[in-house]
């Protein structure tokens, strides 16, 4: 179900009964941030709870979307918090590490494993000349749950053009 996707993302229903709309705890102003990026409404009830209400017209493809953008707000949380991959990565531009974008772009064309690569599980396939500043950060990553790090992926995928 979606609130049992929710779930390991860390987002919890938050209403015992319901019918066709579930409450759940999330940062309200993040999760609104990607839902207008991918022309999704939800309801915010205030600064912690969304609603989100389903019905017959309701499709899995619906519910991949919506699970994707509490992902996507998820990630970029870690992304620019515990993870500190802002520090080295922007959206558009190589600060010390590569784009966003082009981590976002080599993974798709090269059919990467992303959450494979945090887990210190495989190889560089960005940069790897820059494997070596990046290992810091991987010891980081390697204690992520696998939710945390596919959120991060999520939020890095959300960026491809």
């Amino acid at each position: 179900t979606a609130a049992e996707a929710l779930n390991k993302l860390g987002v919890y229903q938050t209403n015992t009964a319901y019918f066709d709309t579930i409450l759940v705890k999330a940062d309200a102003q993040k999760v609104k941030a990607a839902a207008e990026k991918n022309e999704v409404n939800f309801f915010y009830v205030d600064a912690d709870t969304i609603s989100i209400s389903f019905n017959e017209t309701t499709s899995i493809a619906d519910i991949n979307q919506i699970i994707a953008i509490f992902a996507e707000a998820l990630g970029k949380e870690i992304f620019e918090g515990k993870g500190n991959c802002v520090a080295c990565h922007q959206v558009d531009q190589k600060v010390i590490g590569p784009s966003i974008q082009e981590i976002a772009k080599i993974y798709k064309d090269k059919n990467g494993n992303m959450v494979n690569f945090l887990k210190g599980e495989s190889e560089a396939i960005v940069d790897p000349s820059q494997f070596a500043v990046m290992q810091a950060n991987l010891e980081i990553t390697k204690t992520f749950t696998d939710e945390e790090l596919k959120a991060v992926e999520a939020f890095i995928n959300s960026h491809l053009k």
